[in-house]
């Protein structure tokens, strides 16, 4: 293992899995298995660290690549300034700005590395992915009433109209019609898939949609309601413990009983533990599966609000009504320090490096994720949103796309795809698809021409059958390149 990696007991990220960089005894959830059957079919390299050969071969196509840095936007709420980039951890800023469109920011839904994009909603109630590359920001729906962003990094929605939809390759697409149900939450679950929180009179259920099966549903009690970030389980708090649900299965559903009542939880990023906080002022961590309790940390005061950043190396636990957290190594259930924060829906947050962004005094600080040490500043942040990720300025993503389609235009009149699996089941393939994608590759699915031929999920497009050829001859495997004439996007 590396030498950050030695800090903490990393969780396996789907990424992970496809790069073979996994820790030795380190927990593979379930709800990555998928995962796993990419990284057999890619054939990936377990040599950690660096890139696979597939990965390799991607960047070929774009020139080669640098390899991206860890960073924080900085994003203004009216959206008359343009967008700042500091790099992590020292929070120095890089000299590359990106315009707005006057844009009054309510929120931020999510980053997506695929396409170089941030997702965010306005006071007005619209979505807007603003394009790091292009310096452009397009408006996907003017009547969003809720919008999350899966772990494939799709935003999945409920419009006003209630019905439940999904943003892919910057478009909307409408895949459930929930009539007169009405969606109070939403949380994106893999492929065209979701679950959502309905609420009608007393009666309060929990559904999970799919735009090709019949939903599921649970009546569900009172209390907060938490979601792994796969949405394949949800918990739910009541006076005693959680009520545990596995979302594919109709009937797993378990309810776990506590010492004292629980007050605030979440699941961790893999989606194998939950971690409960609770009014006896202690943070319990539950095995999921199991629903054993493994593990009790003694508290000075009873958080009421509990947030894990993404890689599931650092829990925030807020005391009531001040601006004390404090900061728990999760795998080792072990506590850090206490920070003096402001709490919003941004900040406190990690970077993709580890390091710890928190608000104190109207200014943004970083810090050591293990000694509590000041490492930057950021003056007078005003309310201006924040998010963090891996990105570079030098990667001309979308010109690189209008090269290989101008090249797929001028010189052959059709499209080049290499073709990774085909199945007749299309909820494995999205899934799938999205699980690629998740961890770098150009994956996506052909529909099927007629009934009876299979989902294909591909990758490409590839403007000639050498560029093609140069990352099929990676997989190490059988491999089918085939061509489909130009024609209106399916």
């Amino acid at each position: 293992m590396g030498r950050r990696a030695a800090r903490f007991r990393w969780f396996v990220e789907p990424a992970a899995l496809v790069r073979g960089n996994v820790p030795n005894n380190t927990y593979v959830p379930k709800s990555v298995t998928l995962t796993a059957i990419a990284m057999a079919l890619l054939s990936a390299s377990c040599n950690p660290p660096g890139p696979t050969p597939q990965m390799s071969a991607l960047r070929q196509q774009d020139g080669g690549a640098p390899s991206a840095e860890a960073v924080a936007f900085r994003i203004s709420a009216d959206g008359t300034v343009p967008i700042r980039i500091y790099k992590l951890p020292d929070l120095v800023e890089i000299p590359w700005q990106i315009p707005m469109s006057n844009i009054g920011v309510d929120r931020i839904v999510g980053y997506t590395g695929e396409r170089e994009l941030i997702y965010v909603t306005t006071v007005a109630g619209g979505l807007f992915a603003i394009d790091l590359q292009a310096g452009l920001s397009r408006m996907i729906d003017s009547s969003v009433r809720r919008v999350t962003m899966g772990a494939n990094g799709i935003p999945y929605l409920v419009l006003a109209s209630g019905a439940v939809g999904s943003v892919e390759r910057r478009r909307l697409t409408v895949w459930v019609d929930s009539g007169s149900a009405n969606p109070q939450s939403i949380w994106g679950g893999a492929g065209s898939r979701a679950l959502v929180e309905i609420r009608d009179g007393e009666d309060r259920t929990l559904e999970f949609i799919s735009r090709t099966r019949d939903p599921r549903r649970w009546t569900i009690p009172d209390g907060d309601l938490i979601v792994s970030r796969w949405a394949d389980a949800a918990a739910v708090l009541t006076e005693s413990g959680i009520r545990l649900i596995e979302t594919r299965s109709s009937d797993r559903v378990r309810d776990i009983e506590l010492q004292s009542r629980p007050v605030a939880a979440a699941f961790s990023p893999a989606g194998h533990r939950v971690y409960v906080t609770t009014a006896g002022n202690e943070l319990v961590q539950i095995n999921r599966y199991s629903g054993n309790l493994l593990e009790t940390m003694g508290l000075p005061f009873a958080p009421e609000s509990v947030r894990i950043d993404p890689h599931g190396r650092i829990i925030f636990l807020k005391q009531p009504g001040s601006d004390t957290v404090i900061t728990v190594d999760a795998p080792r259930m072990r506590r850090i320090g206490l920070l003096k924060t402001r709490w919003t829906p941004d900040l406190p947050t990690v970077g993709p490096g580890g390091t710890i962004l928190a608000e104190q005094g109207g200014d943004l600080y970083s810090f050591d994720p293990e000694s509590l040490i000041e490492l930057g500043r950021v003056e007078g942040i005003g309310e201006d949103r924040w998010v963090v990720a891996r990105w570079t300025p030098e990667r001309p993503v979308l010109e690189a796309e209008e090269r290989v389609a101008e090249a797929i235009v001028g010189e052959i009149g059709e499209i080049l795809y290499v073709q990774v699996s085909s199945t007749r089941n299309r909820d494995w393939a999205e899934e799938f698809s999205s699980r690629l994608r998740a961890a770098g590759l150009d994956a996506s699915i052909m529909l099927p021409d007629n009934p009876d031929d299979p989902f294909r999920v591909v990758l490409g497009p590839f403007p000639t059958r050498a560029s093609a050829e140069v990352v099929a001859r990676t997989l190490d495997r059988p491999y089918w390149i085939f061509a489909r004439q130009l024609g209106p996007e399916r």
